[in-house]
């Protein structure tokens, strides 16, 4: 028809009058009418929308995933009506917070600091307007509590069209500590997805994976200590600055994705490829990629030691050196009639379990039982070896139901097996 919206493909429009009916997506879409219709707008730039702001939108229509959507130039294209919005507030430090408001404020209300109140709560000793943002105030604060959900209210500061400004927005307090993030999963989630997904976070961490090791230089990696849940990965498209491993860093940003820097001893290259690879130390297959960082071409029957920063990304996580340091080929795995052979028998085990060993050859053994974090609950047996085949019994009813890896390392080689403990 001649006043379809394909009709309208690639013209540009503009929606005046019309009020925000939906709020954005995961993939940055909202919703917008004027009262005769519907339309979703893509690409919101440093707007965030609010269910009932007022605005005038412009941009160039065009079909996404099916849908036919109006798509802003700049954030100049939305137009904000009436008195601006809280657009986003979050802190900066333990001692700061900012708020940044739908359209640049009046500097004189906006650094008046009693015109902002937080609940809980905490003393705000002064406000400014950022020389290079008017629509971005710098709040001071006495010490924040971290991970605190807190309130903030503005109350009496003035858009630059003279309008007042009443609004709230919830933010959270200080640093978020990055294992209270990844700990704190979806129950039953078989991925542990996190429940703070899409939440607005400020946190704290060292670089131990900068953007230029990657082939998508959106991305870099920060971690918090050692350890399970410690990592988180970074997507910060078009960043202006530089990322440095090593650096401490403050960002604030959404949740969305894991990351821990790992490292993965004495595994066998068990399956080749352009752009992944997979590699196995006893305990199953992780997969290995970002092959563009490192020299190294991956020949099965290698056994490495591989360090990476994790990423989970088609149903898989994923290992990613980051360059040619992150992996050292210690051999190439033995015939098998020259393997060392390792298994446990009865598993689950329910009062003790039998692990049976054959030695090809008169080795020194380390047989050594972890727990699920990683830390060493028994040295079942130590000492040299002859070659044959040995029986070793191990205990297990004075240790708590649960998962466990017993490992055996003969010369530089490791192997892993998971034992389970029921009773």
């Amino acid at each position: 028809q001649p006043d379809s919206a394909e009709a309208y493909e690639g013209v540009l429009v503009q929606i005046r009058n019309a009020f925000v009916t939906d709020t954005m997506d995961a993939n940055g879409n909202w919703e917008i009418s004027d009262g005769y219709g519907y339309a979703t707008v893509l690409n919101n730039y440093t707007y965030t929308p609010h269910i009932g702001d007022f605005l005038n939108v412009t941009g160039i229509v065009h079909t996404h995933f099916g849908l036919y959507k109006i798509r802003p130039r700049s954030i100049d294209d939305i137009e904000i009506l009436g008195a601006a919005r809280l657009s986003m507030v979050y802190s900066t430090s333990r001692t700061g917070i900012d708020v940044k408001f739908s359209r640049a404020v009046d500097p004189t209300t906006a650094s008046d600091p009693t015109n902002y109140q937080v609940l809980p709560v905490l003393n705000i000793t002064g406000a400014e307007v950022d020389p290079e943002d008017g629509s971005l105030v710098h709040l001071t604060t006495d010490l924040q509590t971290d991970a605190l959900l807190c309130t903030l209210i503005v109350d009496g500061v003035e858009d630059i069209g003279g309008g007042t400004i009443h609004d709230t927005a919830t933010f959270y307090s200080g640093f978020v500590p990055i294992q209270m993030i990844q700990t704190d999963t979806v129950p039953g989630d078989p991925y542990y997805a996190t429940q703070w997904d899409g939440r607005l976070v400020t946190i704290t961490g060292i670089i131990t994976g900068e953007s230029e090791c990657f082939y998508n230089p959106a991305w870099y990696w920060i971690q918090q200590g050692d350890g399970p849940w410690s990592g988180i990965m970074a997507y910060h498209p078009a960043h202006p600055y530089t990322t440095v491993r090593g650096d401490s860093v403050i960002i604030a940003g959404e949740i969305d994705w894991e990351a821990v820097l790992v490292k993965i001893d004495s595994a066998v290259v068990v399956e080749t490829g352009t752009y992944t690879w997979y590699i196995d130390d006893g305990t199953g297959r992780c997969m290995v990629g970002n092959t563009e960082a490192y020299s190294y071409v991956p020949d099965s029957g290698d056994i490495v030691s591989v360090t990476g920063v994790t990423r989970f990304t088609g149903g898989n996580f994923n290992l990613y050196p980051r360059d040619d340091a992150d992996i050292t080929v210690i051999g190439v795995e033995e015939t098998p009639s020259e393997k060392v052979s390792f298994t446990v028998s009865s598993n689950p085990v329910f009062r003790s379990a039998k692990l049976l060993l054959t030695l090809p050859e008169r080795s020194y053994i380390e047989l050594s039982l972890y727990n699920i974090a990683g830390q060493c609950i028994d040295n079942i047996k130590r000492g040299m070896f002859g070659p044959g085949t040995y029986a070793i019994t191990l205990d297990t009813r004075d240790i708590p139901n649960g998962i466990y890896f017993c490992r055996l390392k003969v010369g530089t080689a490791s192997f892993t097996r998971k034992l389970v403990v029921m009773r």
